[in-house]
């Protein structure tokens, strides 16, 4: 619970966002009921936030990746959340990663904890760098990989095309 009250916490919440956050209560026994909440037993699956137009600063990804050790997806996308994705990298049970049409930036962390991912979209943002490909090796399950419209992201070289 405290993990999840730390990435609310974390947002600024616009009003119509308010009824999707209503079950998120800090005295909850478990954050199973929460919606955008997924769990297996009582452990916490996936987080899935999309399109409330819900904004930060920044996403307190090391909290939620530290406390939340069974996640698997990590959904956030078409929000406007910001800062960079440091942190995400601890999530290393995730198979899907998905933050398309915000405003995370800077540079892309290595990837590579991430072994299980199957699914990557980090298209629509302002990351900028180099995008990790060495990381890729890591992800044998790897399905799908979206990077698109980060005008900041070096491209890959010929070679990697």
């Amino acid at each position: 619970v405290d993990a999840l009250m730390a990435f609310k916490s974390s947002l600024a919440i616009p009003p119509a966002a308010d009824p999707f956050f209503a079950s998120w209560d800090a005295a909850a026994a478990t954050p199973c009921n929460f919606t955008g909440v997924t769990c297996r037993g009582s452990a916490v699956t996936a987080l899935s936030v999309h399109d409330l137009n819900v904004s930060a600063e920044s996403v307190p990804f090391d909290v939620l990746c530290g406390s939340l050790r069974s996640l698997a997806t990590l959904s956030l996308p078409s929000n406007a959340l910001a800062g960079t994705i440091a942190g995400v990298d601890a999530c290393v049970g995730l198979q899907e990663l998905t933050l398309p049409f915000n405003s995370f930036s800077g540079d892309i962390p290595d990837l590579s904890p991430l072994t299980g991912l199957r699914t990557l979209n980090l298209s629509t943002n302002a990351f900028s760098g180099s995008f990790p490909w060495s990381a890729l090796a890591a992800m044998p399950g790897l399905q799908a990989l979206s990077a698109g419209d980060n005008p900041d992201l070096t491209p890959p070289s010929p070679s990697r095309a």
